[in-house]
């Protein structure tokens, strides 16, 4: 079961609307995030920046680094966005071999930051403790939450599981995996690069490695990785805006045996949505490409939506549906099993969270209002 199946089994109607309309914004950043570091990624490698400081430079006699850039960005939805308006699959081969060339991206990356350190090409601790700049820390914020974005293939790790008591160690053993993962090439690149140094597309700082293959292989990487989620996200995007629209329309959930529209209005009505859902991200890269920028907004808001709120929502309405259905099964129980007696402690489920206390719930949403105040003042600052 997906986050939307959880939303519409468990919200009422507003809250239907609030998590399309959540989801949809963040799947709307994600895009444009893609959409940016593929075509720059590509301009990097075919027109190198001269300087780090450089802004725009010249490529060639007609084209200079931003000409260049766009181009890029046309491209890239031409050959992808036909895929917006079909049925693309991911293919458990195409899984394979993703999850193969990130796995190895990443440890090439660390391995590469940790050799310059040991040849001295680093920053000493004292250089890192005393830097400080205050105008990142929504950025950071961001792109913290942007890069743990990995809840939603909690329930892909929680089917396969027969024994469900081991449930609680499968899961602390993937975030704990993820974090170490992230805190060591994120310590890597901290103690290799100057922050000034740091591409917001991390990979592109190796394309000037002296291996070239190493090089071309790490800034071709997001080129390969993200195209092939480009087409996915944008249909998953789709028939997100489809079901927001619908939901908006009719606050009636819609029958799994609902023919879709057909003939000349069913083709117009999923081009339409498919449209929408490509051509936004497109504009936004036209404009832009700061990749740090477009993944701080995206995980500060939407993304601290997804990660914090939404979840935490679940959980109430959960918990609220399961009392009621559990004094409806077990009326008895319920009159005699009081809190704080024997029978109750006996009852206890061995297998509860530890976090099951409604205060953790406020505390989150609190957190997590915080957190959005912040996040707004310093970039309202900055």
């Amino acid at each position: 079961m997906e986050l939307a199946e959880m939303a519409e089994l468990l919200f009422n109607h507003r809250g239907i609307v609030a998590f399309y309309a959540c989801i949809t914004v963040y799947l709307y950043g994600d895009l444009a995030i893609y959409a940016v570091a593929v075509p720059k990624s590509l301009r990097e490698i075919i027109c190198p920046r001269p300087s780090a400081d450089a802004i725009v430079w010249e490529c060639s006699d007609k084209f200079n680094s931003s000409d260049l850039y766009r181009l890029f960005v046309v491209l890239f939805g031409l050959l992808l966005g036909p895929f917006t308006f079909g049925h693309v699959h991911k293919t458990r081969t195409l899984q394979l071999v993703s999850t193969v060339i990130r796995h190895a991206s990443f440890g090439l990356m660390i391995v590469l930051a940790i050799i310059g350190i040991a040849r001295g090409h680093g920053r000493s601790v004292a250089d890192v403790v005393s830097y400080e700049k205050p105008a990142n820390v929504a950025t950071f914020f961001g792109v913290c939450i942007y890069s743990f974005m990995c809840h939603h293939s909690v329930p892909g790790l929680v089917a396969p599981i027969t024994d469900k008591s081991k449930v609680g160690m499968v899961l602390a053993s993937a975030f704990v995996a993820v974090l170490s993962v992230y805190f060591v090439l994120c310590a890597s690149a901290t103690f290799r690069f100057k922050p000034e140094d740091v591409e917001d597309v991390y990979t592109l700082n190796f394309k000037d490695y002296p291996v070239q293959a190493f090089g071309y292989f790490l800034s071709l990487f997001p080129v390969f990785t993200l195209s092939a989620s480009f087409p996915l996200i944008c249909i998953t995007l789709r028939e997100n805006i489809r079901h927001l629209a619908s939901r908006m329309s009719d606050p009636m959930p819609p029958s799994d045996a609902a023919t879709p529209p057909r003939g000349l209005f069913g083709f117009l009505e999923t081009n339409m949505y498919a449209l929408v859902a490509l051509l936004p991200p497109l504009v936004v890269a036209f404009f832009t490409e700061d990749v740090s920028m477009l993944v701080g907004f995206t995980g500060a808001y939407a993304g601290l939506g997804i990660q914090w709120i939404v979840p935490t929502f679940l959980v109430f309405c959960l918990r609220r549906r399961l009392a009621v259905e559990w004094k409806q099964m077990h009326p008895m129980e319920v009159a005699v099993t009081r809190p704080g007696t024997a029978a109750a402690r006996g009852n206890k489920n061995r297998f509860a969270s530890p976090f099951a206390h409604q205060v953790w719930l406020y505390m989150v949403l609190a957190f997590s209002l915080v957190s959005v105040a912040l996040i707004t003042i310093t970039h309202g600052m900055h």
